[in-house]
């Protein structure tokens, strides 16, 4: 007989009846769960005109046709004020406006009911989300508003409209009845202040238009070294111009740019004369704006954030505000620790902005966590980066990954890019994320990723997912775009592109061309590309 098979079986057999005895009826198992668990993945929220829809996966471990989830809304996802609750047996919900107010941010958390003596599983929240609602009203017409009346247009369709609701911001409302007409002229109004219309069908809107009443006559001051910046912008109108002889203006804080366009230019037209040490330029609320000429900024001794950031409704960056445009001509910029211009703050699609225009200027040393156009979330027409360097830029050159509700347009044209990308950065040129972008770069030379050697970055020059977005690169000299590990980027098909080392390092601030390069005539038209003025 063999003893030491039969020891073998028997030991075999003990650890059986020791692992089973050490089964206690109180282990966890799948059919007897101290808690459910939540919904799997993450809740979609998209609104429409008239209604939201939430979904979600089914949970592990449940019977999609027998298992429970509890729906909760509110404005804020603090959820102190309940809003709407549901109890729901399927994996969507749709709440419309009856329940929830059109044209409010809201944020919904879903979680699994418990079933046979379970408790019920933790809350899941949902991105920010509102219900679009109607827009009855027609664009208003700029000839129609004035510095105290404003002609409104609308078209009923099948609605039976009752009241128009017009009010300044921080003021009293003004209801005027409605009877069927489509038009109505508001006077008494104030001048320079921001107005907020809304049609009613009921207690529902049908449309909303916000508008500025027109000032009296714009500022138009000249200011000198030892005079203060900041209030001469809190003291301008709209459409103010604010113009600086030569010398260095100091500005310790933030200066405050609210429901108004400014103009702030050198007098010599040279920024080279002329310099303001700021902190940051703060945009606030509709119709905000900023226009800068023939200035260099310096945010070293600041430690500016931000050269300019879309701040939103309030100083404090909550709310929505549609701001007007930015436009920088003949500028140096550097020193910032956040980006050259960030507007990123709010939900996605709660800001929006017309234009973000960058010609002939400079821009060096942004060595914060943000792109240089840090652009994510908000809604913008277009940003133009034309004729201008950009050096030294820690994070990426642009981002704007959220899908927004327009479709946005990114110029960039005889630009000189280089030192750029890092922190983790995936994509260090360009993120559009989901976003529909029409981009379009071109005539321009980018090098040299990531800005410090050994510093990480993605393996991607850019990205773009969208089937909606349209991408070209024409007529660039790409060189030195590795990763930190000294691996080459992906790049984009390039048109008539070039890949000439110029021998640029990430210590370069000279971008001259040689006079023999062929980067001289390597542009679309036959002339030089990057910025103009390193072709001397």
């Amino acid at each position: 007989m063999n003893f030491k098979k039969i020891n073998v079986v028997i030991a075999l057999a003990g650890l059986i009846v020791i692992a089973a005895a050490s089964c206690k009826k109180d282990d966890v198992k799948v059919d007897s769960l101290p808690r459910s668990f939540q919904p799997v993945g993450a809740i979609s929220a998209e609104g429409d005109t008239f209604k939201v829809s939430l979904k979600w996966k089914t949970a592990i471990f449940k019977d999609s046709t027998n298992t429970s989830y509890t729906v909760e809304v509110a404005k804020d996802s603090s959820f102190s004020s309940i809003v709407y609750s549901k109890v729901v047996d399927t994996t969507f919900a749709e709440i419309t406006e009856n329940e929830l107010a059109i044209r409010q941010n809201y944020v919904a958390r879903i979680k699994t009911m418990g079933q046979k003596g379970e408790e019920d599983s933790k809350w899941m929240l949902t991105p920010s989300f509102y219900l679009i609602g109607k827009q009855l009203f027609l664009p208003l017409v700029e000839s129609n508003v004035t510095t105290n009346s404003v002609k409104l247009q609308w078209t009923p369709k099948k609605f039976v409209l009752n009241k128009l609701v017009v009010t300044p911001k921080g003021g009293a409302a003004q209801e005027i009845a409605l009877n069927g007409e489509t038009e109505r002229t508001v006077g008494s109004l104030q001048e320079n202040t921001t107005y907020r219309a809304e049609l009613f069908e009921g207690t529902k809107s049908r449309g909303v238009v916000v508008f500025r009443t027109k000032a009296s006559a714009p500022t138009n001051i000249t200011l000198n070294p030892t005079d203060n910046l900041a209030q001469a912008v809190a003291a301008a109108t709209d459409n103010g111009v604010i113009k600086l002889n030569p010398g260095t203006y100091t500005v310790s804080d933030s200066i405050k740019i609210e429901g108004k366009s400014v103009t702030i230019q050198s007098v010599s037209g040279n920024p080279s004369d002329t310099k303001v040490k700021f902190k940051e330029f703060l945009l606030i609320g509709d119709f905000s704006g900023l226009n800068v000429t023939g200035i260099e900024f310096d945010g070293k001794d600041a430690k500016a954030a931000y050269f300019i950031s879309l701040n939103g409704a309030s100083v404090n960056g909550a709310g929505p505000a549609a701001f007007k445009a930015v436009n920088v001509e003949n500028c140096i910029i550097h020193d910032t620790f956040g980006a050259l211009v960030r507007g990123s703050k709010g939900s996605t699609n709660e800001q929006s902005i017309a234009s973000i225009k960058v010609n002939n200027s400079v821009a060096y040393r942004n060595l914060g966590t943000y792109a240089e156009f840090a652009l994510d979330k908000i809604k913008f027409g277009k940003l133009e980066v034309t004729n201008s360097t950009f050096y030294t830029m820690s994070r990426g050159f642009i981002n704007c990954v959220s899908k927004v509700d327009v479709k946005p347009t990114v110029l960039v044209n005889q630009c000189t890019v280089n030192a750029f990308g890092g922190q983790g950065n995936d994509y260090p040129f360009f993120d559009g994320g989901t976003n529909p972008v029409d981009l379009t770069v071109q005539n321009s030379i980018v090098s040299n990723t990531p800005y410090v050697e050994l510093e990480s970055t993605g393996a991607t020059f850019q990205r773009s997912v969208t089937s909606g977005a349209t991408v070209t690169y024409t007529n660039n000299n790409f060189f030195k775009l590795v990763t930190g590990k000294g691996t080459s980027l992906t790049l984009p098909s390039v048109k008539n592109g070039k890949t000439v080392d110029l021998g640029w390092t990430s210590a370069t601030t000279d971008f001259s061309i040689a006079a023999d390069s062929p980067l001289r005539t390597a542009g679309k038209t036959g002339g030089a590309i990057g910025d103009p003025r390193w072709v001397k």
